[in-house]
């Protein structure tokens, strides 16, 4: 039987993984976040403590043999750092859910997992000018802390998530304009366009890698064939 430890796991996509890694026969699952919101699924295990505490991590998550750890919560290279520090037991692989938002805005589509990055801050991201850039470095933290623990590692990549527990509102932020008579805010022509994937098929993607061969010290970009653009037909 697989043991597999969930770092999250309570929200949107890390849910949805749990949800659909439940209906394994052989999985032990394990979920490690805040608790603020608990999932009570039968045949999950569930711990409560903060990544950003070292001795909460330590005494929280139990000493085993994991099969796979699965992190959807780490942001910044001391989320990592500090998880693969004071883990205990032994890890076979740590899969990261990173972001395409690490690779520079460019025309040379579809963007592959050798794009180049961006170094430094997005300031047309606003509030969150800093959330690709600081997954990047905890990329580059994973890669350096697993190479120092001997733990294969998964970096998974994806495009725009929709679907179910969806907390922010991206399939119906234009629907819901429309349906308070408010103006639709078309952008200005050039690269507008967006690539999503589904929760439910993200979910199936790391199942898919957990344990694969092909998968370890690899990266990959999730996302669907069709890029989807919010310009009218005729701009």
């Amino acid at each position: 039987m697989k043991k597999i430890l969930v770092i999250g796991g309570s929200y949107f996509a890390g849910r949805v993984f749990v949800e659909e890694l439940v209906k394994k026969k052989d999985v032990d699952i394990h979920v490690f976040n805040r608790g603020r919101i608990r999932l009570g699924i039968a045949g999950v295990t569930e711990h409560c403590g903060d990544r950003e505490d070292a001795a909460q991590i330590r005494n929280a998550i139990p000493r085993e043999q994991w099969d796979a750890v699965v992190d959807f919560c780490a942001y910044t290279p001391s989320h990592i750092e500090s998880m693969l520090d004071n883990m205990q037991g032994k890890i076979r692989q740590y899969i990261f859910i990173s972001t395409t938002t690490i690779y520079q805005s460019g025309w040379s589509l579809p963007i592959r997992e050798n794009a180049p990055r961006v170094s430094g801050s997005q300031s047309e991201l606003g509030l969150h000018a800093n959330y690709g850039y600081d997954k990047l470095r905890a990329e580059y933290a994973l890669q350096q802390a697993c190479a120092h623990h001997g733990i294969p590692q998964t970096i998974l990549r994806p495009a725009i998530i929709y679907g179910f527990y969806n907390y922010a509102p991206r399939e119906q932020y234009f629907f819901d304009l429309l349906k308070e008579g408010m103006p639709v805010v078309i952008p200005e022509p050039g690269l507008a366009l967006f690539n999503f994937i589904f929760v439910v098929d993200m979910a199936q993607i790391i199942i898919r890698c957990i344990g694969e061969k092909k998968a370890l010290d690899q990266d990959f970009n999730l996302g669907s064939d069709e890029m989807i653009s919010y310009l009218p037909e005729d701009c």
